[in-house]
């Protein structure tokens, strides 16, 4: 793959950062931009986590189908992370 190097120095000088991004992207080539696009979804995915609550879950609940639940629930012991389940009566207050 080739690497894309700018043509002139780009400053900020009186461009806004999607002013900038729009100028690189017009002399991007696809392939590239494919990574770039990868990665912008990446880090939006990553910066703004979903909130979920209990509540929110039950939807969920008695629908599993299959016969790996054993294995699954194993899975997600060994690799989840932290949560918070708020208290409805504190948040109605």
């Amino acid at each position: 793959m080739q690497t894309h190097e700018p043509t002139q120095p780009h400053t900020s000088k009186g461009f806004s950062v999607r002013e900038q991004l729009l100028q690189e992207i017009e002399e991007t080539p696809d392939e590239v931009l494919k990574e770039v696009l990868d990665f912008l979804l990446f880090i939006k995915a990553r910066s703004s986590p979903k909130e979920s609550t209990a509540k929110s879950l039950l939807k969920y609940a008695g629908t599993w189908q299959g016969d790996d639940l054993e294995d699954c629930l194993q899975l997600v012991h060994e690799t989840r992370g932290q949560f918070y389940i708020a208290d409805e009566e504190a948040s109605n207050q």
